[in-house]
């Protein structure tokens, strides 16, 4: 994947392009990608910027841009970075890049999308982009080297080079005539944009700097230093040092309008800096991880903090906190989903966070304590504790008083001095009556905790580290899959190994049975997914393609299709297989960055992910599903007293049989030709030339009234005929005969 990163300190919104249709919905809807009905969460600050008139806040985020309204702190826009291909916009907002293919950068119209420019480059390790502040010029990063474009006629200018190793910044001066750029391992440039030659180096800022800004007289760099935790002030001209003053992990910068005061954040908390004086103003408090960014409002009222846990905006006289936007945290480590389907729960450094499922927006943040990092969380099956794994223990919250209740660690067999197992847990689970919390121990066992409170024993056997447990939907059968490439299954009841399945090839990394318990499925590092019949023994192999392998299984509820992930920054795909043939049904993309976690609600039609973006995407399952399935666990939810939805059940029949267009087509090789059928039918399809000849007929038999239209239900055609040859390019047409309904598409193949 690749990781671009630019700066929106660029862009000054002086217009209300921004306020679309957008403007009149739920932001928790805003941009989802295909498949997705609801986001929670809104990623992580990166950067934050005012807009010149002060009414707005800008934030780019680990999954987007937000805009908000500066002085109510109400969702304005999002614009969402589906494929991190947009670069950034310039000033007015008139225009944008974008990265169209590895050898193209197009500059594109703001909103219409029309090419502008196509400016020719390898676009591999473009890094960097950032607009002159007179929106004429644009700068790029190309491992050592800048490309300066003129956007008046999409010309080169120049190549700005003289850098040794990648470039890690770049930001014009206030005025456009300078650029500055710098390197972690070699130096800080100043370059002349109108001769296009270099000015002055700096190489004393070279391996510490953290954040580099150019104070609006262009006349002062202001430098901070993460390694040597002091910021510096230097004159742009001679490159002598003006002031150094002492600062804890300096992470990011600003300067005021009136370039008196210097807001600096560091790694959990803020400060004002007289920078006339060399004094310090006042320390503003209440983030609890890394500010990655600030800004001062144009007027110089206000700033704006963000980072890792939330977006805070201050009044600068008082110091008092006036606002908190909420919403934005780093990246979700875990994420659980209560046994009532209303609190998703997600955690990430130090913070948990409660989500209201049908709404998404965020209910209550809970400190687990500083320096914690929660992972593996789960509820219990009565949806009143919330458990995770902090270091060597696991700890149980009591989920309505928002307190901790226990932690739970094994003590030392033998040991009379009260010392404590020191491996750590990997995984944990609660049997489905919340009799049994069973725990993945990395000293090779499971410990078992009756209600999760009191140690009743341990499972052993296993040769390596025990990295996943699961249980059987009855509670009967306790999966456990380890380091030692083998899958153990237990009888809870007896707590005795039933059965070895040792035929995976690498470390195992996740466990998880089918609904009937009829087949459990591991997954690991080797990157791919096993599935055995537990009666027969008999497997499947199915190859994922997740780069390092898969860390996350799950079954639907019909046990039809299984749905994996690998919790890495470089694979934000979640992939659907069909179970009986090992085939890929879809892949499911959305998030900027790796996935964290992925569950179900308990009826099954929506499938839940997290990301290490920081955001959460609810998607719509009920394609994967068929009628029956979706119609019977409604109908058993609402005999369990559970709030069924209505419109869910409406939309599984169609009024009318339709033959909808084919996708994707233009198509080579293969094709699914979707439909809906209001009535149960013979359902066949016929495949014609375009001078009339049939060459294929797809009989699908008797089909019960439903709709047909994703991958895994959809008709296929493989674009052979009954010879099994593939046919030319050119125009074909398909018919679709449903009892007494019959209706024809065009489509195309192009090779």
């Amino acid at each position: 994947m690749r990781v671009v990163k630019y700066s929106i300190l660029v862009i000054a919104f002086v217009s209300s392009v921004f306020l679309q249709s957008t403007s009149a919905q739920d932001y928790t809807r805003w941009s989802l990608p295909e498949g997705a009905k609801l986001r929670i969460g809104k990623g992580s600050v990166e950067d934050v910027v005012y807009s010149s008139d002060g009414k707005r806040l800008v934030v780019d985020t680990t999954i987007g841009f937000w805009i908000y309204d500066a002085h109510t702190g109400k969702e304005l826009d999002f614009i969402a970075e589906h494929s991190q291909d947009i670069l950034g916009f310039n000033q007015n907002l008139s225009l944008y890049v974008q990265i169209d293919s590895e050898e193209e950068i197009t500059v594109r119209d703001y909103p219409s999308g029309r090419i502008k420019f196509s400016l020719k480059t390898n676009t591999e390790y473009i890094r960097h982009v950032v607009f002159g502040p007179n929106g004429k010029k644009l700068a790029l990063t190309n491992k050592d080297e800048i490309l300066l474009w003129d956007l008046t006629d999409g010309e080169l200018i120049d190549t700005l080079d003289g850098h040794t190793s990648w470039i890690s910044f770049i930001v014009f001066s206030p005025d456009g005539k300078t650029l500055l750029s710098g390197t972690w391992e070699d130096s800080v440039k100043l370059w002349d944009i109108s001769s296009t030659t270099h000015k002055s180096t700096y190489t004393e800022l070279a391996i510490s700097t953290s954040d580099i800004i150019i104070g609006p007289d262009g006349k002062t760099l202001v430098s901070s230093s993460f390694n040597e935790d002091s910021v510096t002030t230097w004159d742009v001209e001679t490159g002598m040092v003006k002031t150094t003053f002492t600062f804890t992990n300096p992470n990011s910068l600003a300067l005021s309008p009136d370039r008196k005061t210097l807001a600096i954040g560091g790694s959990d908390e803020m400060h004002l800096w007289d920078i006339v004086n060399n004094k310090h103003i006042t320390q503003l408090g209440g983030h609890i991880r890394t500010v990655k960014s600030v800004a001062f409002s144009p007027d110089g009222r206000t700033l704006t903090s963000g980072g890792a846990d939330e977006l805070f905006i201050w009044d600068i006289d008082s110091g008092a906190r006036i606002m908190s936007i909420g919403g934005h945290a780093a990246l979700f480590t875990s994420m659980t989903i209560s046994p009532n389907d209303n609190i998703i729960a997600t955690s990430t450094y130090e913070k948990m966070y409660l989500w209201d499922t049908k709404t998404g927006k965020p209910i209550k943040s809970i400190h687990a304590g500083f320096w914690s990092h929660p992972t593996n969380l789960i509820f219990s099956p009565d949806g009143y504790t919330l458990a995770y794994i902090e270091g060597l223990e696991i700890i149980l919250w009591d989920v309505q008083k928002i307190a901790p209740i226990t932690n739970l660690i094994k003590r030392v067999q033998g040991s009379r001095s009260g010392t404590y197992t020191k491996s750590g847990y990997n995984s944990f689970a609660y049997s489905p009556n919340g009799d049994i919390l069973a725990a993945a121990n990395k000293d090779k066992t499971i410990h078992l905790w009756y209600k999760g409170r009191t140690y009743i024993g341990d499972l052993s056997g296993h040769q390596g580290e025990i990295t996943s447990v699961a249980f059987s939907n009855d509670g009967s059968i306790l999966a456990s899959g380890s380091e030692d490439a083998t899958v153990r299954l237990w009888d809870v009841e007896t707590q005795s190994k039933i059965k070895t399945l040792s035929d995976y090839s690498g470390n195992i990394t996740t466990v998880a049975f089918n609904p009937d318990a009829s087949m459990v499925a591991c997954g690991g590092e080797d990157e791919t997914i096993m599935i055995w019949d537990i009666a027969t023994g008999d497997m499947k192999v199915i190859y994922s393609g997740h780069p390092n392998g898969v860390s996350k299984l799950h079954f639907s509820s019909d046990g039809k299709t299984l749905v994996s992930c690998r919790s890495r920054w470089n694979d934000n795909k979640v992939k659907l297989w069909d179970v009986p043939t090992g085939n890929l049904i879809t892949t499911l993309t959305g998030h900027t960055s790796g996935i964290s976690n992925l569950d179900f609600t308990s009826d099954g039609t929506t499938l839940i992910t997290s990301g290490s973006d920081g955001s959460v995407l609810l998607w719509d399952f009920t394609p994967y599903l068929s009628a029956n399935t979706i119609r019977n666990q409604l109908s058993k939810d609402a005999n369990n007293g559970k709030n069924v939805d209505l419109q869910v059940l409406k939309s599984l029949t169609p009024k009318k049989t339709a033959l909808l267009k084919n996708y994707p087509n233009p198509f080579n090789p293969e094709t699914w030709i979707p439909y809906h059928l209001a009535q149960t039918e013979n359902v066949k399809i016929n495949i014609y030339t375009s001078n009339g000849q049939l060459i294929r007929t797809l009989d699908l038999g008797n089909k019960p009234a439903g709709i047909y239209q994703n991958r895994s239900r959809a008709a296929h055609w493989d674009g052979k005929n009954e010879l099994g040859e593939p046919v030319a390019s050119g125009i074909y047409f398909y018919r679709l005969s449903a009892g007494n309904y019959t209706a024809i598409q065009r489509m195309v193949i192009r090779k």
